[in-house]
C-alpha cells in the first residue's frame, strides 16, 4: 500500500493475517494505491474493524495503482485479507 498514486512512496507492507487489520493512525485514510501479495485477496474498508463501505470487491494482485478510479482514495481505515 502506498500514500501516492501509482505506488509512489511512502509505501508500507503490513502483515495482514487472515482476518481484519485496523490500520495505524499514520496510514488511516492515507492509501492511494494498493497491491495485495500474490495469492492473497483483500478488501479495503472505510471504517475500523472491517466495517463500512468498500470499493466493490476483493482485490487481488496487481491491485489498483489509483484508488481514485474506485472512489476510494484516502478512505481506507481497515483491511481484510484471505488466501486466494
Amino acid at each position: 500500500m502506498c500514500d501516492g498514486i501509482n505506488f509512489v512512496d511512502p509505501c508500507g507492507y503490513p502483515a495482514v493475517p487472515d482476518g481484519c487489520l485496523n490500520l495505524p493512525e499514520a496510514w488511516s485514510n492515507m492509501i492511494s494505491s494498493f497491491e495485495p501479495p500474490n495469492g492473497t485477496a483483500c478488501l479495503l474498508w472505510s471504517d475500523p474493524d472491517c466495517q463500512g463501505s468498500n470499493p466493490g470487491g476483493w482485490m487481488v494482485n496487481p491491485g489498483s495503482a489509483d484508488l481514485r478510479s474506485l472512489g476510494f482514495n484516502d478512505r481506507t481505515v481497515s483491511i481484510q485479507c484471505k488466501d486466494e
